[in-house]
């Protein structure tokens, strides 16, 4: 779907949605949302110039979060900050970034990563979380640790592997990171995607 630029943002009001999709969205940056504390379930697949998250923050009945993207830096990273430690419910994060992160923003996405503003708060109901393409990139790595650091209900870390060669070295080093939760386990698969 294309949603065409106006003067002024398209309004889509949903008061009684329990389940949002969208998937390769273009123009998504002309949305505003605005929904109700009811939303569930949250799937954003490769909408072009990203999905402004923080229309999202007040659904606090929120269980369920996947998001695909192409590019980390379009998922606004204060966006997501403020919305995963804005979902008290939140079960089941998913993530699958296509990493273009290049040298020149790499170091300003490890910084915010590294702030106490990322994720000030502990993700209480968080159980599981599915990271796919998993590289092993440093900001990769740090999200990791810091998801296993900020969630003691965590259960499942599940972490698809691209390169299988390196996934061995990665899957020790995440096996060493503290985590917050006694149970949480870590799960290295190779990636099929």
């Amino acid at each position: 779907m294309r949603f065409m630029p106006s003067p002024e943002f398209c309004v889509i009001n949903v008061p009684r949605l329990v389940k949002l999709t969208l998937m390769r969205c273009k123009g998504t940056q002309c949305l505003k949302f605005v929904v109700s504390s009811q939303l569930k379930v949250l799937v954003v697949r490769y909408s072009r110039f990203g999905v402004d998250l923080s229309c999202f923050t007040n659904c606090k009945d929120l269980k369920h979060l996947y998001l695909v993207s192409t590019n980390p830096i379009r998922i606004e990273r204060s966006q997501l900050g403020k919305l995963l430690s804005s979902v008290p419910k939140l079960e089941e994060l998913s993530l699958l970034v296509i990493d273009s992160t290049t040298s020149d923003n790499v170091e300003e996405v490890l910084e915010y990563l590294n702030s106490t503003a990322c994720l000030n708060q502990p993700l209480q109901s968080l159980k599981d979380v599915a990271m796919h393409a998993f590289e092993g990139s440093k900001v990769e790595m740090l999200f990791i640790k810091l998801l296993f650091a900020r969630t003691p209900s965590l259960i499942r870390m599940q972490v698809n592997l691209f390169d299988l060669e390196k996934g061995r070295d990665i899957a020790t080093e995440l096996m060493d990171f503290p985590r917050a939760s006694a149970k949480a386990e870590l799960f290295c698969t190779p990636c099929t995607d």
